[in-house]
C-alpha cells in the first residue's frame, strides 16, 4: 500500500480536555471544550543539546570526535485565541472562573495560588490541501490532519495589550511525559470497517506529539464546556 503525502493547511477545529494528576483523561460535566475560534498553535521542539567529545592529535588531526544524541525534553506550545472562552481560558491556565447571578461563566481571574496549575490535552484538525485536478475526495471521503499533545502543563498567558484593535489571548504551554490518553476517550478515525473509533493504537507514555490522517470528521464547535462520559 502507498504512502499518503497530502499537504496540511488551516486549523479547523480544536478540542481541549482535562487531564488529571496521573495524565488521564477526566470525565464530567464540564470536561471538553470544542472551538474554531483560534488563530495558530505554534509549536517549539525544547532539545537538550548534545554533549561533544573532541581530541586531536599534536598534528592537528582529530582522534576524536563524536557526540551524543540530542534529547527533547518537552514541546513548548502557544495558543493564540480569537474568542473569548471562560472555560476554555480556565481549562489552558488553571484561572479561576467569574460566574454571574444565574451562575453562568462571564470571566477568569488570575489568582497567585492556582497559577499555570492547568493540566489538558490538546487535539487540532487541519484541511488536507487538494492537488490541482485531482480528486476531491479520497476513498473514504473527506480527509483530514490530526494532531494530538496528550498532556500539556504550565499554561500561562503572554503579554497582551488592550488597544483599538481585537485583544487576542496566547497561552503559552509546555508538553509532559507520562500520558495515560491511551487510545483517547473519542472517536477520531474509522476503523478498517468503517465505523467511528478511537485511535486504533494507545499512545505511548513517551509520546510528546502525534499527528496522522483520518476520515473521521473534526467535532462541531460549542461556545462553553461539554460532558464527557468515560467508558467504565
Amino acid at each position: 500500500m502507498s504512502s499518503e503525502c497530502p499537504t496540511l493547511i488551516q486549523g479547523t477545529r480544536l478540542r481541549v480536555t482535562l487531564i488529571d494528576e496521573c495524565g488521564a483523561p477526566v470525565g464530567g460535566d464540564c470536561a471538553q471544550v470544542v472551538t474554531d475560534g483560534f488563530i495558530s498553535v505554534a509549536m517549539t521542539d525544547n532539545v537538550e543539546a548534545p554533549d561533544e567529545f573532541k581530541q586531536k592529535t599534536a598534528g592537528g588531526s582529530f582522534c576524536l570526535n563524536q557526540r551524543t544524541e540530542p534529547e527533547l525534553n518537552w514541546v513548548e506550545v502557544a495558543i493564540s485565541l480569537c474568542q473569548v472562552n471562560p472555560e476554555l481560558i480556565s481549562f489552558l491556565t488553571g484561572s479561576r472562573l467569574i460566574y454571574d447571578g444565574d451562575a453562568v461563566p462571564v470571566g477568569w481571574a488570575t489568582d497567585s495560588d492556582v497559577y499555570a496549575t492547568a493540566s489538558f490535552a490538546l487535539e487540532v484538525w487541519t484541511n488536507l490541501g487538494k492537488a490541482r485536478g485531482g480528486p476531491a475526495c479520497g476513498p473514504t471521503g473527506t480527509r483530514y490532519g490530526y494532531l494530538l499533545l496528550p498532556w500539556l502543563i504550565e499554561g500561562t498567558f503572554a503579554d497582551s495589550t488592550i488597544e483599538n484593535g481585537p485583544l487576542n489571548v496566547t497561552i503559552n504551554t509546555i508538553t509532559s511525559e507520562g500520558n495515560d490518553w491511551g487510545v483517547g476517550p473519542y472517536d477520531v478515525v474509522l476503523d478498517s470497517l468503517g465505523a467511528a473509533s478511537p485511535l486504533l493504537e494507545a499512545i505511548p507514555t513517551t509520546r510528546h506529539r502525534h499527528m496522522q490522517f483520518t476520515s473521521l470528521a473534526p467535532p462541531a464547535s460549542v461556545c462553553g464546556c461539554q460532558e464527557l462520559i468515560l467508558a467504565s
